[in-house]
Parts: structure tokens; C-alpha cells; sequence
């Protein structure tokens, strides 16, 4: 079974055992037993779980420094049939619409 759904179950047990004993104690105070239950949870596994919380972050490391695989041949060839678009000077492209818009203002004026 996998570090991390082993690490998960113990972690919801704790907080579910904790909760049913609380609730019992306290004459079903649902409220107040799961907030303590949280916190002691919390505490508890943070002690008693951690070679396993260990293993589930060596698990996810591994899983992170696999090399992604590339795209295939497929999306490769779609991708070299689509058009280049070529890109406009910087001076076409940093005269835009504000250069239109004060010929507009230009126009209505002389109107």
C-alpha cells in the first residue's frame, strides 16, 4: 500500500478515535470534542507518525525528480504544420491603437 494513503488512514484514525472518546466523555458535545480532537490529532501524529510522514515526503521527491516525459511524435508534427506568425516591427507595434485614437480625436475636432 502506498506511504502517503497509509499515512492518511492513521492520521483520520487518530482524530476518529479521539473524537469518539471525547464525545463520550464530555455527554455529546459534539462541537468542543472535535475541536480538541483536531489539536490532539495534530499533536499526536505529528510525534508518533513522523517516520511514516518521512517516507510519504521521500515518496513525493522521488515522484517530483522523475524526468516529465516529452510530447510525441504526434502533437510534434501538429505543432511544425501550424503557421509562424511573423512579428511586427516595434515601431508598428508601439504606435497601435493609441496612434488611431489621436488621429480619431484629430477628426472630430475638425468636424
Amino acid at each position: 500500500m502506498r506511504p502517503w494513503l497509509i499515512y492518511t488512514l492513521a492520521r483520520v484514525g487518530v482524530f476518529a478515535v479521539l473524537f469518539a472518546v471525547l464525545y463520550v466523555v464530555l455527554d455529546g458535545d459534539w462541537l468542543t470534542s472535535a475541536a480538541v480532537a483536531a489539536v490532539a490529532a495534530f499533536c499526536i501524529s505529528y510525534i508518533a507518525l513522523g517516520p511514516l510522514r518521512r517516507r510519504v515526503a521521500d515518496e513525493l521527491a522521488e515522484r517530483h525528480a522523475r524526468p516529465v516525459p516529452t510530447a510525441d511524435a504526434d502533437a510534434d508534427a501538429e505543432d511544425d504544420e501550424l503557421p509562424v506568425e511573423q512579428p511586427r516591427p516595434a515601431s508598428e507595434r508601439d504606435r497601435g491603437s493609441e496612434a488611431e485614437t489621436v488621429d480619431e480625436r484629430r477628426d472630430a475636432r475638425e468636424l
